[in-house]
């Protein structure tokens, strides 16, 4: 079964909590054939989304 699974990275400790969790999910599932991920970057806040639209903060 393949799992689409979105990564919130957060802040603080939240990008070495997921990176980590990442790499464990990713070794587990190549012992288990039934089982495949894909990991898909999401953004948190509204900061990122304000970058990619080039909109400006009044």
């Amino acid at each position: 079964m393949r799992y689409r699974m979105g990564i919130l990275n957060g802040d603080g400790i939240g990008p070495e909590i997921v990176s980590s969790t990442v790499t464990v999910l990713s070794e587990a599932a190549k012992h288990v054939p039934q089982v495949e991920f894909e990991w898909v970057n999401l953004s948190m806040g509204c900061y990122p989304s304000i970058r990619r639209s080039n909109t400006k903060r009044n």
